[in-house]
């Protein structure tokens, strides 16, 4: 949930506000950027489930 608000409120909203106002692009670059986000959250979702011992997790659930 944290790399989604991440990808959206940090990357695609002004990238694509910034593309679009500032450098009169069309909406192809809104596209573009949109696929950005996808690429960056998936490095980002990649990173964490690599570096991150989430089998072991103690705020997961336990054995009834």
């Amino acid at each position: 949930m944290i790399v989604a608000g991440v990808g959206i409120w940090v990357i695609r909203i002004p990238l694509s506000l910034l593309l679009t106002f500032k450098f009169n692009m069309s909406i192809n670059a809104i596209w573009v950027d949109m696929g950005l986000d996808l690429v960056v959250r998936f490095i980002l979702s990649f990173t964490l489930y690599k570096t991150r011992d989430i089998y072991n997790n103690e705020l997961g659930f336990q054995d009834i």
